[in-house]
């Protein structure tokens, strides 16, 4: 861990998904190449909470979700396996660098109204490499969280 490296950069591959596959009608509209791409589970109830709570933030539609759970291999791109994704939070950027752990969740927040401050702060040494590490705490407990929220629900 003495060899902490802030950006979090997990890939430098450029990732394209079809271009003709647009989100609306309207001519400017991005199509999902263009746009950040957010890896999630959906099988994990704790994590649909968390995403469903972003997508509403998504006003501008800036982000592609992509539930990993019902997704073939290769819609996650290079880089990036199924089990790895169901690992650790994941995002892409439109030029294919495939972020991580907090500094995936970084990348959303600065393509969200309301967060921009919160992911320009995390993208900061400091403040990255303090994200990265409550994040891997989280890691740790998060099989107990999902426990505790599954039978919540049930």
């Amino acid at each position: 861990m003495n060899n902490f490296d802030p950006s979090y950069r997990v890939s430098p591959d450029v990732f394209a998904k079809s271009a003709d596959s647009t989100t609306g009608d309207a001519s400017d509209c991005q199509t999902d190449a263009e746009k950040l791409s957010v890896y999630y589970d959906g099988g994990c109830p704790l994590c649909m909470k968390e995403i469903r709570y972003y997508r509403r933030k998504d006003t501008g539609n800036k982000i592609s979700w992509i539930d990993i759970t019902s997704s073939d291999e290769q819609d996650l791109g290079p880089g990036l396996d199924k089990e790895v994704a169901l690992k650790r939070f994941h995002a892409r950027s439109p030029s294919g660098e495939l972020y991580s752990g907090g500094r995936a969740f970084a990348e959303v927040w600065l393509n969200l109204p309301g967060f921009r401050a919160l992911g320009k702060l995390s993208n900061t040494t400091l403040v990255g490499g303090a994200l990265e590490y409550l994040y891997r705490g989280f890691l740790l407990v998060r099989p107990f969280m999902q426990r505790i929220v599954r039978s919540t629900s049930d």
